[in-house]
């Protein structure tokens, strides 16, 4: 193995390590947006932060009708990274509860404090209308559905091909991600459809379009997150977290500690690519969110 490949690996780790300085960027300029700092924010959340771990435990603050979480997005260690656990409010009832309930943020906790997969968590749960701003670039929410219609038609039919799937066409997820009931809410309107289906009536996309005056806040958190598989400063996110898990998790652990040159100059592509892309996102969002403060 020689040097250059040695330096190349280095190299790339410095790359993800700017990139996440992106990400944190992107995380600041909200927070700088709604005039929050990070305590009042996880403060603020700490009730739904807490169940991302303990999705199957109801607690004294649950509400009648709250949902918890389908999925365990979060484990106790990223918890104790956001709250102190020794910070209980004085409204919080001691028993069998689990470790982190009713506690308050660590004090001075800072952004860069945090691991890119917690921060990605947080942007994605609790910075929607952040990624909707990215997502409808100026325009309207019906647009935005007619424009992805067929991909999302295909969240619901998985991997059944239809009269609008191109040759070649890839699948938007290899597993259900709505439900009938989910695609009936999103598209309502009737529209002439294709020829096949004017003979022969059956679930599709030609022959809908999407509900009138429809906009992702009146969708329960399900959908939207669903929603925003579509969003590119999402798919930012998971492209940065694939390339650092890659970089300095899985090449790491086999020691794999060199890199050529056509492997680093793809790999260092990518890097700049999400960095400009999370900049721009940073940026951009600010001027957005301060434009709809005001």
């Amino acid at each position: 193995m020689d040097q250059r490949q040695r330096n190349n690996f280095y190299k790339s780790i410095s790359g993800i390590g700017i990139a996440t300085q992106s990400a944190c960027h992107v995380f600041e300029q909200y927070l700088i947006s709604n005039g929050q700092s990070l305590e009042d924010f996880i403060n603020l959340h700490r009730h739904d932060i807490c169940h991302l771990c303990y999705n199957k435990v109801r607690c004294p603050h649950c509400t009648t009708g709250y949902h918890l979480p389908y999925e365990k997005v979060l484990c106790t260690d990223q918890l104790n990274d956001l709250f102190d656990s020794g910070l209980k409010l004085p409204c919080h009832a001691f028993g069998n509860l689990p470790k982190f309930y009713c506690c308050e943020s660590r004090m001075g906790i800072q952004i860069k404090d945090l691991d890119l997969t917690l921060i990605r968590c947080l942007l994605v749960n609790f910075c929607q209308d952040l990624f909707w701003i990215n997502c409808l670039n100026g325009g309207i929410f019906e647009d935005f559905l007619n424009n992805n219609k067929h991909d999302i038609f295909h969240m619901w039919q998985v991997n059944k091909q239809c009269c609008q799937c191109p040759a070649g066409y890839t699948y938007s997820c290899d597993k259900r991600k709505l439900s009938e009931h989910e695609w009936k809410i999103l598209f309502k309107n009737p529209i002439t459809p294709c020829n096949f289906h004017i003979q022969f009536p059956s679930p599709n996309s030609c022959s809908l379009a999407a509900s009138s005056g429809i906009v992702w806040q009146q969708l329960n958190k399900t959908i939207r997150l669903t929603l925003l598989d579509f969003c590119e400063l999402k798919k930012d996110l998971e492209k940065l977290i694939k390339l650092r898990n890659n970089i300095q998790g899985h090449r790491a652990a086999r020691e794999m500690t060199h890199m050529v040159d056509a492997e680093f100059n793809d790999i260092w592509k990518e890097i700049e690519d999400v960095i400009c892309n999370l900049i721009t996102h940073g940026i951009h969002g600010h001027y957005c969110c301060n434009t709809n403060a005001r």
